[in-house]
């Protein structure tokens, strides 16, 4: 986390897709730090210069409503303590931070004192001939009540400018010497700063508190430090862990509970998150979520009062496709490759390719439906619903078509069919394409916009689970998670679907002793425990149940999988994919907590064993002292 700039003092703790996070604080008078907060400034800028930018229709009114639900989803799911600020809403006023009086400022025209607001009056912006607001990203300040005697002040990249706007630097030159926070007046969310990283944490839950020492500013405002010394044993510590007294042996066992507990969170946040928007993250990965340790506020051992945050809410942006029966959605980091990613985001095909139109069907007046060839030599491997985009230069311009391609057995093993969804053309652009019918189009750009939904948010939760349980610092994620997929893949071909899952993945390990190297429960802490010790600690059954559960999670693999692919979502039900992997996480927080804190029922049927046993020896010993006096 570093200052954005080496001018600013503002610290950047990340961007996301439209807007930037800063670290701020909350501080009483004398300016002493109570608590950290997090400072989300919407930002249309970053959203402008990536990918999507040609994929999707952007423009501040889909900015303003994407930005009120993810607010919205923060409040009802509980995911992130917000503050209400009613910033959420409103726009602000655009804001500049001067760090010799450690205050904001907002500018003011100097003649009158009225100060400078985001201009989203349609009419104002039509008048001065300048780009709508709620139809573009570009912004305009403006003085509010000035009408048409007020300039307007570009504030946005590369917004348009003509006589009618001045730059900021001509009507508020002190602005220059002070740090940009928000000068385009987006909304703004503030909530508590969580500085805890998952990685951070499973170090400690893991016992390796070696590799990641927090440093920075941030590291002295991270709760639970004091707690992190496993050999701190002052008054009132309630330990790290309740079985700490019975060493490497005891505490294996409590930390396969803790960490499935935390990905019972993780997984919760994110069905939650879904439910609420029913859009899907498509970027999940550890670093969307953080770990709150609320130390000193029970007796518990303190990594039992870690609780799992999810601090973004994804960036996937949904496609406007005509009449196609999906929801399509796209995200800036489709084509760029992650671990926490399927591959179906991360090389979506695409290339030129030369077409043939067949037939241009009208379905109504201005409404066509277009057949043809499409000839590529790209290796294609297709699924009924995906989607290819086809860009065609005509006469009347450039268009846009979203078709979709099946292979033909009549056809040249580079051909396909294609068939798009309906277009609302007007009659130019269907003229130009009846023109087309028959002619071999060349250079045509395509690219193939796969259905993905919440399925690759389940993918990225099998990878985060493979993380939490499974890699330690002798093994990198991607080594485990080659051989969980091969595991995935071996326990799902050619088997008996009567057969429970559990069953094969356990007749796979005992087949041969590799996989018991490399997906034991050993993994789970940094206790030096061999593989066949840790197996013999913690129950065959329920191992082999939580590496079934993460089998399950992976899309496509086999019948096992809880989604066909990475689109078998049902619209208005992207949340119900993780429901199997909640209901199967639940089992194993009981059944391992069962193993940490027995419950009460099980202690009093125990002790009563216990005192009928020792009754009858009593009883016993009584008749054998009356025999021996006889």
């Amino acid at each position: 986390m570093q200052p954005e700039s080496s001018q600013s003092r503002a610290v950047l703790l990340r961007s996301t897709l439209d807007g930037k996070v800063f670290l701020g604080c909350m501080a009483d008078a004398s300016g002493k730090v109570h608590e950290g907060l997090e400072l989300r400034v919407q930002c249309a800028d970053v959203l402008k210069h990536t990918s999507l930018a040609g994929r999707v229709f952007l423009s501040n009114a889909m900015l303003d409503d994407r930005w009120q639900r993810q607010v919205r989803a923060f409040e009802q799911m509980g995911t992130a303590d917000t503050i209400s600020c009613g910033w959420e809403t409103t726009h602000p006023l655009p804001t500049f931070l001067d760090v010799a009086s450690q205050a904001p400022v907002h500018p003011r025209d100097d003649r009158t004192g009225t100060r400078w607001e985001l201009c989203r009056d349609e009419a104002i912006l039509q008048s001065n001939e300048l780009p709508s607001y709620a139809g573009s990203l570009h912004r305009y300040l403006y003085l509010p009540g000035s009408q048409a005697e007020s300039p307007l002040i570009p504030v946005s990249d590369e917004a348009p400018t003509n006589e009618h706007t001045k730059p900021l630097s001509e009507v508020c030159p002190n602005c220059a010497r002070l740090i940009p926070f928000n000068p385009a007046a987006g909304l703004m969310l503030v909530t508590r700063h969580i500085p805890m990283d998952l990685d951070r944490f499973l170090d400690v839950l893991s016992g390796d508190t070696k590799h990641h020492r927090p440093s920075g500013s941030v590291a002295s405002i991270e709760p639970g430090q004091e707690w992190m010394d496993r050999d701190n044993q002052g008054v009132g510590y309630p330990g790290r862990l309740f079985l700490d007294s019975q060493g490497k042996y005891g505490r294996l066992v409590e930390v396969l509970h803790l960490k499935l507990a935390l990905l019972f969170g993780a997984a919760a946040a994110a069905s939650n998150v879904t439910r609420c928007l029913q859009r899907p993250f498509l970027n999940l990965s550890e670093q969307s979520f953080r770990i709150e340790l609320r130390c000193g506020e029970s007796l518990l051992p303190f990594l039992w009062n870690a609780s799992t945050r999810l601090v973004e809410p994804g960036d996937a942006v949904a496609m406007e496709v005509e009449t196609a029966g999906f929801a399509y959605y796209v995200s800036p980091l489709i084509g760029e490759m992650s671990v926490y990613r399927p591959e179906a985001t991360s090389v979506p095909p695409k290339g030129r390719a030369s077409l043939r139109i067949r037939e241009v069907v009208a379905d109504t007046k201005n409404a066509v439906t277009v057949e043809g060839t499409l000839v590529t030599h790209e290796r294609l491997e297709l699924n009924a619903s995906d989607v290819v985009v086809l860009q065609l230069g005509l006469k009347s311009g450039d268009l846009c078509l979203y078709a979709h391609l099946a292979a033909d057995s009549t056809l040249a093993g580079d051909e396909y069919r294609f068939r798009t969804v309906s277009h609302t053309l007007d009659a130019d652009r269907i003229g130009d394409l009846r023109a087309a019918e028959g002619v071999p189009i060349s250079e045509v750009f395509f690219e193939v916009i796969p259905l993905l939904s919440s399925p690759c948010d389940l993918y990225s939760l099998a990878i985060l689970a493979i993380r939490v349980l499974l890699v330690d610092h002798g093994v990198g994620l991607p080594v485990v998670v080659d051989q969980m997929l091969s595991l995935a893949r071996q326990v799902q071909v050619g088997v008996d679907r009567e057969e429970l899952l559990e069953t094969r993945v356990e007749r796979v390990f005992r087949s041969d002793p590799k996989w018991l190297e490399s997906l034991g429960p050993h993994h789970l802490a940094a206790e030096g425990i061999a593989p066949e010790e840790a197996m013999g600690l913690v129950p065959a059954e329920l191992w082999w149940s939580t590496l079934a559960m993460v089998v399950r999670m992976f899309p496509g693999l086999g019948p096992a999988s809880v989604c066909r692919d990475y689109g078998d979502a049902r619209p208005g039900g992207l949340h119900l994919v993780f429901d199997r992997v909640l209901a199967d996480l639940d089992a194993l927080v009981l059944k391992t907590r069962c193993l940490v804190t027995p419950d009460t029922q099980s202690d009093i049927r125990i002790a009563a064993v216990i005192h009928q046993y020792l009754d009858r020896l009593s009883e016993q010993d009584d008749s054998g002292s009356a025999n021996t006096k006889q």
